[in-house]
């Protein structure tokens, strides 16, 4: 019974620490993971190759990661793989920069 009972909290603890983290007004929407991961992906596929609306919305994303510097005070690597990485796994760096970049290009 006392097995039970752990093993309930240890479930109830994590799916209440994944539901505050995918809530969070800080952190990019269903919508804006979404819009970010289709950017960053046709970035990571086609190159920018002459594509002024990718090479505005690369300029844009590096603008976002310079504002997630300034605003965590911390250096951090602007790498496409690493943040189709971060999206997939909804890791909170890579969710923060997406809302951050989704809300200059004003996507909901």
């Amino acid at each position: 019974m006392k097995i039970r009972n752990l093993i309930f909290l240890i479930i109830l603890f994590i799916a209440c620490t994944n539901a505050e983290i995918e809530n969070s007004p800080d952190l990019a929407t269903d919508s804006q993971r979404n819009w970010c991961y289709g950017i960053v992906n046709d970035i990571s596929v086609k190159g920018l190759g002459g594509n002024f609306d990718l090479v505005d919305l690369r300029q844009q994303l590096q603008v976002a990661y310079q504002l997630y510097e300034n605003e965590t005070d911390s250096q951090i690597e602007v790498s496409m793989e690493k943040l189709l990485k971060q999206l997939e796994d909804k890791i909170p760096e890579g969710m923060r920069v997406c809302k951050i970049w989704a809300d200059m290009m004003e996507i909901k």
